[in-house]
């Protein structure tokens, strides 16, 4: 969830795209020579994930019913480019260090790298991903999940790494149970022929290991119907 240098920083536009656009990305060299240049000049990663969130909710607008938005990064660039425009213009608050994504001497401090950042992100990402969904239940956990987030980003100075990965763990074993009561007998039925299924195909394992994988593949594929990536990883 940090940025852990240009690496981490190319790999969260990915994720955050995969999640607002429901479908996954992978960065043309052009794109990631952009999103390079932009970690290089200090350009914050809220302002590109910004940029992005708009470019998607401006073509959802317009888009037929169902229709994805575009699959390459070049379509937002108009949007990312705005935002870095506003940014620049601005120019950071004074001695906010997360006006730079590029670590300052003597490391990141703890606005930039603890849970405050995170739990942003996080919220970001959950919200947009209410907005779209017309699945009554499927919203309703979401909206579940985004409250969970928000409760704990007022939290956010309380909470070191290991605190915040057990509060995350924590919540996300709440929506994962909730979700699943909710679902109907047919849907729950669906879920555990996907299980099984996924589960044959795991050979060798011990009585004890199958159970524990298949605790966890009933969550993952919990998460793939809600769309909604592993929060605690």
């Amino acid at each position: 969830m940090t940025h852990r240098g240009l690496g981490g920083y190319l790999g969260d536009v990915e994720r955050f795209f995969c999640v607002v656009r429901m479908s996954g990305l992978v960065l043309s060299p052009k794109d990631a020579e952009k999103v390079r240049r932009w970690y290089l000049d200090g350009i914050p990663m809220r302002v590109v994930l910004d940029g992005i969130a708009q470019g998607v909710r401006a073509h959802a607008r317009s888009a037929a019913r169902g229709e994805r938005s575009p699959h390459s990064l070049a379509y937002y660039a108009r949007y990312i480019g705005a935002r870095v425009r506003g940014f620049r213009k601005a120019g950071p608050p004074p001695h906010d260090a997360e006006a730079s994504c590029v670590p300052p001497k003597g490391g990141l401090n703890s606005r930039t790298s603890g849970a405050g950042a995170v739990l942003e992100h996080l919220v970001s990402e959950v919200g947009l991903l209410v907005l779209p969904e017309e699945r009554e239940t499927e919203r309703r956990v979401k909206e579940r999940v985004l409250e969970g987030l928000k409760g704990l980003l007022e939290r956010a100075g309380e909470l070191d790494e290991g605190a915040l990965s057990y509060e995350l763990q924590r919540l996300d074993d709440d929506y994962l149970g909730f979700y699943d009561s909710a679902l109907t007998a047919g849907e729950r039925g669906e879920v555990d022929r996907m299980v099984e299924g996924k589960l044959r195909g795991e050979k060798g394992l011990s009585p004890r290991a199958v159970e524990g994988r298949r605790k966890a593949l009933r969550a993952n594929v919990l998460r793939t119907r809600l769309n909604i990536l592993d929060m605690a990883e």
